[in-house]
């Protein structure tokens, strides 16, 4: 919602004081919930604030959206799997999947950013989303199509998009390949132990082909 605010004209002449106590509530209430929102908004406004005619108060309320930004991409760094497993991040997996292609550009590049315990947090919260999504891709293939051949609206809305599908498959690919390369590291993290027997197996695999 602060998107369609902050590029009003209204907010474009807020005095400075009132547009950063706006921006630090944003700062301040980013969450797992909140941070894929702020993300959207962000873009949307990187792309709508140029075109405005009040140049200077433009420039004023982009310098706070690129610093809002860059606190929303550290939230993100540094909470990536809390946000893989939010209900916000699963929502941008349902219907048409309009948001996708920010989440397909941001992501890829932070889970390569990674600590070896973050990561191991998070390719679990993207194994068990895996799982999910899997479910519903082997229920789709033996659910019976409505006898007209068209499906609902309310049914197109609540099914997983093939995009999402796909990138939380990328994603897990990626996170397994980031652990892999720093087996050393994994094997002594704090989230060694959340990972299953399968996944340890084939790190300390790759542990022992480096030593021969």
């Amino acid at each position: 919602y602060f998107g369609r605010i902050w590029k009003g004209r209204s907010f474009l002449h807020l005095n400075h004081r009132w547009q950063n106590l706006c921006f630090q509530y944003l700062v301040d209430n980013l969450n797992s919930e909140t941070v894929i929102d702020v993300l959207l908004g962000c873009e949307k406004l990187q792309v709508t604030l140029p075109r405005s005619k009040a140049s200077s108060a433009s420039e004023a309320v982009a310098a706070l959206v690129s610093d809002l930004l860059d606190s929303a991409m550290s939230f993100l760094a540094s909470q990536l799997d809390q946000v893989i497993a939010s209900q916000s991040f699963s929502n941008q997996g349902k219907g048409l999947a309009l948001n996708l292609s920010l989440l397909e550009d941001v992501l890829p590049s932070v889970v390569h950013t990674v600590s070896a315990d973050l990561g191991c947090r998070t390719l679990m919260r993207l194994y068990e989303l895996l799982i999910l999504l899997t479910e519903f891709e082997h229920d789709k293939a033996n659910r019976q199509a409505p006898s007209t051949g068209v499906y609902s609206i309310e049914t197109l809305i609540d099914e997983w998009n093939e995009r999402f599908i796909n990138l939380v498959r990328r994603l897990y690919e990626l996170c397994d390949t980031h652990l892999l390369h720093h087996a050393a590291s994994v094997v002594k993290c704090d989230g060694w132990n959340l990972l299953t027997p399968a996944m340890q197996q084939r790190i300390q695999n790759r542990m022992r082909m480096r030593f021969l």
